[in-house]
Order: structure tokens, then sequence, then C-alpha cells
């Protein structure tokens, strides 16, 4: 399985004017940017597994800490509060997409969210999942479940 196929990027990346860049898309993979790859910090970009979908508030985390920003140079430079940085970052509260641009832009980052068309392998397997009956289902998933208890047991 590729890296492609594993993992999901959040929307954290490069573009136009910004210093760095994590891929942001959903469905491909972060990558870093050419000219933070070659900085000796070692600090690469964190993947993040495709079951987990990251905030806008963990982006705007991400951003900042790589940036070696405190709250309150965020805030100042997006022009907003430290305490609402803070709410973002905690996941207190959602940040409106717009927000989250400036704050991320503030970082030297850009923020891109593009739309990506699912496998087709994957509605494939859903359809054919759905072409069972309900009954099939469960007996499949009770015997995958009794399997699982087995293996867990010795």
């Amino acid at each position: 399985m590729s890296d492609r196929q594993r993992f999901r990027t959040p929307p954290v990346s490069g573009g136009a004017g910004g210093a760095g860049a994590a891929g942001a898309s959903v469905g491909s993979s972060w990558s870093p940017d050419r000219r933070l790859a070659g900085q000796s910090s070692g600090k690469g970009l964190r993947r993040t597994p495709m079951h987990t979908s990251p905030t806008l508030g963990a982006l705007i985390r991400e951003a900042r800490e790589r940036a070696d920003l405190t709250r309150a140079e965020l805030a100042r430079r997006a022009r907003t509060s430290p305490s609402a940085v803070a709410r973002y970052e905690t996941g207190q509260s959602s940040p409106k997409l717009e927000t989250a641009q400036r704050c991320i832009d503030a970082c030297g980052f850009d923020l891109r969210v593009e739309l990506v068309e699912a496998r087709p392998q994957r509605q494939a397997a859903a359809d054919a999942a759905f072409a069972r009956s309900v009954e099939d289902r469960l007996r499949t998933n009770d015997s995958f479940t009794a399997l699982a208890a087995r293996l867990r047991n010795g």
C-alpha cells in the first residue's frame, strides 16, 4: 500500500506566498516543501492516518509551532486575540475557514483545501457490500468478531 493510500493530509500546504508547505488534500499524503526539507532542524511534517481528521485548530497549532511563534505573536499577525488562538488550538471553538487561512498565512504557510474524487474501488466495494442482505452482512460480522476473540484469547 502506498503512502497516498495510507495517509490523509490535513490542509496546511504550500502555495503562493507561503514560506512552507504541507500537502492538504483529502486522500493525498504530506510532503515537506523543498525549502523546509533542507533545514537542519529535522522537523518533518507529521503524517495523519486516514481514519483521523485533524481540526483547523490543530492545523493552526502545527503551523504556529513550526513557525516558532507564541500565541500572542500569531494573534498580532493574524489580527485576532491570543485567547481566540488558544480556543482554536485547544478545540474549545472552531475558527471559520477564512480565520484559519489568516492564521496559517501569518505563520508563513498556505492552507489548501481541495476535493479529490474517490477511488473507483472504494465505491465498488461499497456497492458490493450493500448488494448483500442484512442477515448475510451480520453473519459475516459475527464470524469476524468470533475470529478476533479467538485470536485474542490464543
